[in-house]
């Protein structure tokens, strides 16, 4: 915009070029928005021109300020680059105070569009030099993770992880574009295997992940099951990471999902709601998977507790388990193999209960028909419990009259 509105322009030119950027050095040097018409020593006919270009406005009568910040930031970077100073030299220049913090990234971006060999060797003359603020350093490493990485930047980035692990953590947090995650994922990810904090960046890295897990499902999802299957974290801290990563996927039918599934089910002792709410959400999504979910529902079920009849608070079935409160008695209105799955353990859990032992014939009918409606309305109790047992008997009373109604094949 400079170089169209105020360069090229013959009215303009090289005379008000040097005025803006002198002007631009005295605001930066006085930490200021504004400064008198004295201090841009030109013509009043350039003012007004530059004014009516929109490149100035006079805030107050004698007083002048650019019309927007990022103007003066960059005519800073300009006149910086013209004295051959570098991106060091113009922070040790200036108090290194937040109100730098623009002209910085302005300078930083320049850089790198222009610039990008000197761009490389400057940013890590700043983040070596003991004498520029932290925040500073915090701020070119965040900024870093706004560019498109290319091959190149490999070296700088592998010392920055390196020697500055910190200041590579901000950056990581950062980072959003697609890009990043093959870049990370070719180059970064060997090296963090291999580090001495191992467990830190491995853990930082799959909650990461999630940010990506639209955009490369496959292949996030392919790298949880790795970092599972090969212990990268915790793994119950893992599952958890997972887990939340997980709610964010739209396409719950693609490749691998199954798979991860059956290891959370298999392996997670904690985040039971979270998993029954992604577990629901797959099922119903593929129109499949009743299996997984029947093995979710009683997979805290021991031989004890089918012993002793202490299946109530062990089944993982209530509303709150699921992404929707009704869940359970659709689906089990929809699949037969649902249906049949809880049947068929219903009758084992049955005969392999001790109690009633001599009512081997009546178990089935004994142990289950107090808690089907006929008892809620018939007896005379204001209030029944509620567990996973009578969610489920409830389920297959549901599930039964509807297919009675619908006379299906089932039926």
């Amino acid at each position: 915009m400079l170089d169209e509105v105020v360069a090229q322009n013959p009215l303009l030119s090289y005379q008000a070029m040097v005025a803006l950027q002198s002007m631009a050095d005295h605001l930066m040097h006085n930490r200021s928005q504004s400064c008198s018409k004295a201090v841009f020593n030109v013509g009043e006919e350039i003012v007004r021109h530059l004014i009516s270009q929109e490149v100035l406005w006079d805030p107050s009568p004698g007083s002048l300020s650019f019309s927007h910040q990022t103007l003066a930031d960059c005519l800073v970077v300009r006149s910086t680059l013209a004295k051959n100073r570098t991106l060091e030299e113009f922070i040790l220049d200036h108090p290194q105070l937040p109100f730098i913090r623009p002209a910085i990234r302005a300078f930083f971006f320049f850089l790198r569009a222009h610039q990008p060999d000197s761009f490389r060797k400057q940013v890590w003359q700043v983040l070596s030099n003991d004498e520029i603020a932290y925040h500073i350093k915090r701020l070119i490493c965040e900024s870093l993770a706004e560019v498109v990485p290319v091959e190149d930047d490999w070296r700088l980035l592998r010392r920055i992880f390196q020697n500055y692990p910190d200041l590579f953590r901000r950056l990581l947090v950062r980072t959003q574009e697609i890009v990043w995650f093959n870049f990370l994922k070719q180059h970064w990810l060997t090296e963090a295997q291999a580090s001495e904090n191992r467990e830190d960046w491995l853990r930082q890295f799959c909650w990461k992940l999630s940010i990506w897990v639209n955009e490369c499902p496959i292949e996030v999802i392919a790298l949880w099951r790795e970092a599972i299957a090969s212990n990268w974290v915790d793994k119950q801290s893992l599952i958890g990471i997972i887990l939340r990563g997980l709610e964010n996927l739209k396409a719950l039918n693609i490749e691998g999902v199954q798979e991860l599934l059956e290891t959370l089910v298999q392996s997670s002792d904690n985040n039971k709601d979270f998993l029954g709410k992604l577990l629901s959400q797959w099922v119903q999504a593929i129109n499949s998977g009743d299996d997984l979910l029947w093995r979710y529902i009683t997979r805290d079920i021991s031989p004890e507790d089918i012993q002793h009849w202490s299946l109530r608070d062990e089944l993982h079935c209530l509303p709150h388990d699921f992404h929707n409160d009704n869940f359970l008695e659709e689906r089990l209105k929809q699949s037969d193999q649902l249906l049949a799955l809880i049947l068929r353990d219903l009758e084992r859990w049955s005969k392999e209960s001790s109690v009633a032992t001599s009512y081997e014939e009546k178990k089935l009918r004994g142990e289950f028909l107090q808690d089907y409606s006929w008892r809620f309305r018939h007896g005379q109790n204001d209030m029944y419990p509620v567990d996973g047992l009578t969610k489920v008997l409830s389920g297959i009373e549901v599930a039964l009259k509807h297919r009675a109604s619908q006379n299906s094949n089932w039926w």
